[in-house]
C-alpha cells in the first residue's frame, strides 16, 4: 500500500474518530460524524502530504544510493570471513556503529539483540544479529533492524542506517 495512503488511512481516521466524538457529544451524533469526517479527509490529506513528502526526502539518497526499499523494517544478509569466536566478538563491537546498546547476547543460539533510543526520526528500534557457520572461516550475518514501535510506518530511513552502518562497521574493521 502505498506510504500516502497509509499515512492518510492513520492520521485521518484517527483524527476524524477523536473530533467526531468531540463534536458529538456537544452538537449530536450526526453533526459528530458529518464534521469528524470532514476535519479527518481535510487533516488526513495534509499529514500524508506532508509526512509522506519528508519521508520521499529524506531517502532519496539512501533509495538512489542502494536501489532498496527503505521501509522502516530492514533486513541485510551479507558474508564475512574470518573465526566465529571472533566475529561474534566483533559483532558485538559492531551494535557501537548505529549507538544501538545491547539487549542480549546468546552466543549458544547465535543471536545479539540490540535496540536503539529514540530520535527524531523514530521511537527507537530493535536489531538482531544472527550469525551462521556457513563453512570453516566463513560466516553468514543477518542483521535486521525494525521500530520498537510496531505500528511506525515512517523512519525517514533510520533502519536502513541501522543495517547499514553494521554492514560497514563488519566489512571494514
Amino acid at each position: 500500500m502505498n506510504i500516502y495512503l497509509k499515512l492518510f488511512i492513520w492520521f485521518g481516521g484517527g483524527y476524524a474518530i477523536i473530533k467526531g466524538i468531540s463534536i458529538g457529544t456537544s452538537e449530536g451524533i450526526s453533526a459528530g460524524i458529518y464534521k469528524g469526517l470532514l476535519n479527518g479527509i481535510f487533516f488526513g490529506v495534509f499529514m500524508s502530504i506532508t509526512i509522506g513528502w519528508w519521508q520521499k526526502r529524506k531517502t532519496k539518497k539512501l533509495k538512489k544510493k542502494y536501489g532498496r526499499d527503505v521501509s522502516p523494517n530492514q533486513s541485510e544478509t551479507f558474508i564475512v570471513s574470518g573465526s566465529f569466536e571472533d566475529t561474534f566478538q566483533k559483532s558485538l563491537d559492531g551494535i557501537k556503529s548505529f549507538k544501538g546498546k545491547l539487549y542480549a547476547s546468546k552466543k549458544e543460539e547465535n543471536l545479539i539483540q540490540a535496540t536503539t533510543g529514540i530520535s527524531w526520526k523514530s521511537f527507537g528500534e530493535n536489531i538482531e544479529i544472527f550469525l551462521k557457520k556457513k563453512e570453516e572461516g566463513i560466516i553468514e550475518i543477518t542483521i535486521s533492524s525494525k521500530p520498537a514501535n510496531p505500528i511506525q510506518l515512517i523512519d525517514y530511513g533510520k533502519g536502513r542506517q541501522n543495517v547499514l552502518s553494521f554492514i560497514e562497521y563488519m566489512n571494514n574493521n
